[in-house]
């Protein structure tokens, strides 16, 4: 026998919120997607949870607050929530008329923070604009999407037939991984190349390199060589474990070993 717990229809309404039935996605435009959106408040909430949990005795011996961390990371959720807001009404239209400026300037601030960025754990990934810190390699992310997906639409025949239609956006890609990787930060350049091949993927590209490719895996053996080149510094680990660049070093390991690239 089975115990059911009263709910009185919350259970069924929140899942028809949360999923939305095909009648109404049918006959009213929906301007985001519910379940993407309620994905990301659940991971919000956990990182919330795994922030507080952690940084409470770090907070009371620095500031003598246990949620001197927590308040951080709450500001900073508020901020995430309204600037998504404001997104969400921004035309699409804009955003394709304004990428090409978005990736120039994406191009701009990532040779500004090879100069004067700010150090940590010897990567240059920071710029600072007195309490704010900006890192350029997250909006280079954004505009390299947005430029992507403007240049699909407007040149999708020229990229399914010819091979030179495929190599722009390959192009500026390989500008923008040249410059992160001299920050160094390989995360965000493999980020950047599975996600453009993937665009140009949807599009259909002929030219992209499939899994198990003799080209892609000659790209792993090219990062595997780069890895091994600015994560060895010459320091212990032991003795020095911030120098070097530690963050870039451990992950190096396996794939500097050809565990990826066989």
């Amino acid at each position: 026998m089975k115990l059911r717990v009263p709910n009185f229809g919350l259970t069924d309404r929140l899942k028809d919120w949360v999923m939305g039935s095909r009648e109404s996605d049918a006959a009213t435009m929906v301007l985001y997607d519910r379940t993407l959106l309620w994905l990301t408040f659940g991971l919000a909430i956990i990182g919330f949870v795994m922030v507080t949990s952690a940084s409470m005795p770090i907070g009371q011996r620095l500031a003598e607050d246990p949620f001197l961390f927590a308040k951080r990371d709450a500001l900073y959720l508020g901020l995430a929530f309204g600037l998504s807001l404001v997104t969400l009404r921004i035309p699409m239209a804009v955003w394709q008329r304004y990428s090409n400026v978005m990736l120039l300037a994406s191009i701009v601030l990532l040779l500004i923070v090879l100069v004067v960025g700010s150090s940590v754990n010897g990567a240059s990934r920071w710029i600072s604009l007195g309490p704010l810190r900006i890192q350029p390699a997250e909006l280079s992310k954004l505009s390299l999407f947005c430029y992507l997906a403007s240049y699909l639409v407007r040149k999708v025949e020229e990229v399914r037939s010819n091979f030179w239609g495929f190599c722009k956006p390959m192009g500026v890609m390989v500008v923008l991984a040249v410059l992160l990787l001299a920050q160094p930060d390989l995360g965000t350049v493999v980020v950047l190349f599975i996600t453009t091949l993937a665009m140009l993927f949807l599009a259909g590209a002929k030219n992209v390199a499939v899994p198990g490719d003799h080209r892609l895996r000659r790209i792993c053996r090219g990062a595997a060589d780069h890895c091994r080149t600015v994560s060895y510094a010459p320091c212990d680990v032991v003795l020095e474990p911030v120098g070097g660049s530690i963050r870039q070093r451990l992950p190096a390991d396996p794939i500097a070993d050809g565990v990826w690239s066989r």
